[in-house]
């Protein structure tokens, strides 16, 4: 059975929640990227937050330029989701984790656990906590990870999260190590200079969609003191509080430390985060549809394009968030989605149902690009968020059903969601608190032999 699309069960969480104090993680460093330079066009009014970075001067103003990542990582998708595999304790257990920008907190399920779901829908076996000679449970009144609610049985650390589409788990904070990897790694010997302490959640009960979903967990990548890159970057094993995500549809990369070069086909281009909250968001300045402007009206009131640009600022704004499969609009630009999309394909704009489709029809589906503030822009194309396409694509005869993830129902701000981000080489920079983006080719078969050691 195809796992469930991730995208469809809208795993945000719903509750704020505070960070209490600092711990270090652990990573296998699994190889170095060639340092490759790269002319990047960057606006002057990002910010500048290490001096001894490698900088230059574009029109006279001086500006930034991140290093690239140091350490590459393969990324493997199923069922529209993009995945890394883990390796902790020791001796070392693998535990595949969704890549998640829009989750703070990392998580597995762990035994016993009556309640976790079956095995049998995930690559491994939950982590079991007595195979692990390094592993200790956090006691309380020394609780690191936040969402801590009360203090679990034999006085460990609870932890319960919440997600908006009705999925939770319950945990309890453990500490061990912690290494990044591929499925082949069978030992951290000889990686043990690389091997340090990382806090995350062991769960003990899980609802919803997380019973069968085919991760074993989460690895939380918004910004927050105990987050893995924080602490590889405390750690002085990566050179920056950065990383960047190297996605196709079915597999890629995370960088650690900066971007990819080696991957771009274009220069990469940056835009500020509207916010230094531990979600990544961005400003919106136009949407298109096809060649038409969403964020207008045909005619041409100021006050109601105003409304429609100000729609994908509202409450968190629009954030980016890789742990989310499908792309979430305004609930306010749905009807003028409606007008442009039918006009364009003559088809109707009707997410998360089923379509005809002939070929002509899909050919004739409009590509949305988001203009971001400096001139970045990310585009949706039909064939990353029309789901049940022919792999590999090509015309096909009669009609073919195809269901619509691109939605216009967000009731506050918007969501980019992966079917978006695929594509590019997108660097989450939170030490200049900026979104780099770049055209690239992602798939592991692009790769320069620095990817493979």
């Amino acid at each position: 059975m195809v796992p469930q699309r991730r995208g469809s069960r809208r795993r945000r969480r719903q509750s704020h929640l505070t960070q209490q104090c600092t711990r270090v993680v652990c990573l296998l460093i699994l190889g170095k990227t060639a340092s490759q330079p790269a002319e990047e066009t960057v606006a002057a009014s990002l910010p500048l937050s290490q001096p001894h970075l490698r900088r230059r001067h574009d029109n006279g103003n001086t500006v930034e330029l991140v290093p690239n990542a140091t350490v590459r990582l393969p990324l493997h998708a199923v069922a529209g989701t993009h995945h890394v595999t883990a390796w902790m304790g020791e001796p070392p257990q693998a535990q595949t984790l969704i890549v998640d920008t829009g989750s703070r907190l990392t998580a597995t399920a762990c035994e016993p656990c009556s309640q976790c779901g079956t095995t049998h829908a995930h690559p491994f076996p939950h982590l079991d906590p007595q195979r692990s000679s390094t592993l200790r449970y956090t006691q309380c009144g020394s609780c690191l990870l936040s969402g801590i609610q009360e203090c679990a049985a034999e006085q460990k650390c609870g932890i319960n999260q919440r997600y908006t589409e009705g999925s939770s788990w319950t945990a309890v904070e453990v500490s061990d190590t912690f290494v990044l990897g591929g499925p082949e790694i069978s030992s951290l010997e000889q990686y043990v200079s690389f091997t340090i302490i990382f806090a995350f959640g062991c769960q003990q009960k899980v609802r919803g969609l997380f019973r069968t979903q085919y991760a074993n967990g989460i690895l939380g990548l918004e910004r927050s003191d105990l987050s893995l890159i924080k602490r590889l970057w405390k750690e002085n094993v990566i050179p920056r509080e950065s990383f960047s995500l190297c996605m196709t549809p079915f597999e890629g990369y995370i960088g650690l430390g900066g971007p990819l070069r080696d991957k771009h086909t274009e220069s990469m281009k940056y835009t500020p985060f509207t916010s230094t909250q531990s979600w990544y968001a961005v400003h919106v300045v136009r949407v298109f549809v096809g060649d038409e402007c969403l964020t207008s009206n045909d005619q041409h009131d100021t006050v109601v394009e105003h409304a429609l640009v100000e729609a994908f600022a509202e409450g968190k704004g629009t954030i980016l968030d890789s742990g989310t499969t499908d792309t979430y609009l305004p609930k306010a630009v749905a009807g003028r989605m409606r007008e442009i999309w039918a006009r364009l394909s003559n088809t109707p704009f009707q997410p998360s149902s089923t379509y005809a489709y002939t070929y002509d029809e899909f050919r004739s589906l409009p590509i949305v690009t988001f203009e971001l503030a400096n001139n970045v822009t990310l585009q949706a194309l039909p064939k990353n968020f029309m789901e049940d396409l022919p792999e590999p694509l090509r015309p096909w005869t009669g009609r073919r059903k195809l269901m619509n993830r691109l939605y216009a129902d967000e009731v506050q701000g918007a969501v980019v969601g992966l079917n978006t981000m695929v594509g590019y080489d997108l660097l989450f920079d939170v030490q200049g608190n900026r979104f780099g983006v770049a055209p690239a080719l992602c798939g592991i078969a692009n790769s320069t032999p620095a990817a493979t050691h």
